[in-house]
């Protein structure tokens, strides 16, 4: 699995978001807790997802169209840039009356985020190639999971020392500035589709109409082929059950756990602990085991799982299960990954990325809303029971719709999958 980082291009991406991620967990950890200090209130501190899901909500799929138009390599140095400056905004955050500027930067962090994620997974197949897609998604599960062990820790420290946002902000812009620089020395030549000329526009209207086109043609992709579909279906439910415990983790260390800061950090690196051997566990399984299996299975497990913790809330129980529920997460994440990849043309995965990432933003907002609106009222018990409950509820509808692919490894490509239903359209081209 490691001899794929001898690949320059994969090692400089991979390195600089293990960098990024680490400032990522940095922020994550403070922003919530810091909100819930401030205020006080499990409305005011949901508030921040719910601030980060809407841009999915109204332009995923569309962010998708301009990754495949646009050079993937440029467009996530672009979003590392401003993001690099955005989390400096943070620095004038002193009391409950600036949290307004939290929310503000949760939302443009979440549209940038809706063009580099994509890119992200778009260019990962570009740059290792078929025969290593299984050693590097699982390498970017490591790269997901190991700042997990360091940055939450880092997080909680910084956060009860200085009693403000200054050190996690500067932290989490440097990391973004150094991610940027990884990406640029990445000197992957561009690919091209069967027609590399892209039809000049004369006028805003015709490049809008273009655009209007490109979009269509993702969503035709998503409605045509009925195992992407139910793939978006099954793992879009998952994007529900974890709504509330993201609204709830804080509410529910302190009241519950009846910890603090760091012992809610412990968590989040027992996730992270479970991150990394569900990473390395899936590299190995995925060899001898169908994904669709993998997947299922791991999302059963993390449904159980969740059920023990909202019903034995003790600190170290919640650390051993969190850590669990790490190790099956990355088996279901990676596995829905590599088959999204594997049955999606490089010309598309921008948008199909998109609107995963749209359709999963929408199923979600309804339950960050009620989960944030309810959350002081209905409690935090309830609640994450109800979140195992869809965990068992996705494996049930993934166990009929995809019985068919249970025990089928797949044996096409990409390219032959999309190509067979909608056409490529031949103005279209697509830079790494």
């Amino acid at each position: 699995m490691l001899s794929v980082l001898r690949q320059r291009n994969f090692a400089l991406l991979w390195f600089g978001q293990l960098i990024s991620n680490i400032g990522d967990w940095v922020i994550k950890i403070a922003l919530p807790y810091y909100t819930y200090q401030l205020t006080g209130s499990v409305l005011a501190t949901g508030s921040i997802f719910l601030a980060s899901v809407l841009p999915g909500v109204f332009l995923g799929s569309v962010a998708g169209v301009f990754v495949d138009r646009w050079s993937r390599k440029w467009t996530m140095i672009g979003m590392d840039l401003v993001r690099t400056l955005l989390f400096m905004t943070l620095l004038a955050v002193h009391s409950a009356s600036d949290i307004w500027i939290i929310y503000t930067v949760s939302v443009l962090d979440s549209v940038c985020g809706l063009f580099f994620s994509p890119a992200k997974s778009a260019i990962i197949p570009s740059l290792v190639g078929e025969q290593h897609l299984i050693a590097a998604n699982s390498l970017n599960g490591i790269g997901d999971n190991l700042p997990r062990l360091v940055g939450p820790l880092l997080g909680g420290v910084l956060l009860n020392l200085s009693g403000n946002l200054t050190s996690v902000t500067c932290v989490d812009s440097i990391t973004f500035l150094f991610s940027g620089l990884m990406i640029f020395l990445i000197t992957a030549p561009s690919t091209f589709l069967a027609d590399r000329t892209r039809p000049i526009q004369t006028s805003i209207g015709g490049a809008l109409i273009k655009v209007w086109q490109e979009w269509i043609d993702g969503l035709h992709v998503v409605k045509t082929q009925q195992f992407i579909l139910i793939l978006f279906i099954v793992i879009g439910i998952t994007g529900i059950a974890d709504s509330p415990l993201t609204v709830l983790l804080s509410p529910f260390v302190e009241h519950n756990l009846h910890s603090n800061a760091v012992g809610m950090s412990w968590i989040l690196v027992g996730q992270g602990i479970g991150g990394l051997l569900g990473a390395w566990l899936v590299a190995q399984l995925s060899k001898r085991v169908p994904l669709v299996l993998l997947m299922l299975v791991s999302l059963l497990a993390t449904g159980l799982t969740a059920l023990i913790i909202a019903n034995v809330p003790v600190l170290p129980v919640s650390i051993a299960c969190i850590t669990f529920v790490g190790i099956c997460v990355m088996q279901w994440a990676v596995s829905f990954e590599m088959l999204l990849q594997q049955h999606t043309a490089d010309a598309y995965r921008g948008r199909v990325f998109g609107t995963f990432g749209n359709i999963a933003s929408l199923l979600s907002l309804g339950v960050l809303i009620l989960v944030s609106a309810t959350g002081d009222y209905i409690g935090t018990i309830p609640w994450l029971t109800i979140s195992g409950l869809l965990y068992l509820l996705t494996t049930a509808i993934g166990a009929v719709k995809l019985r068919d692919f249970l025990f089928k490894k797949s044996d096409h490509s990409p390219e032959s999958l999309v190509s067979s239903q909608s056409p490529i359209p031949t103005s279209e081209t697509k830079n790494v």
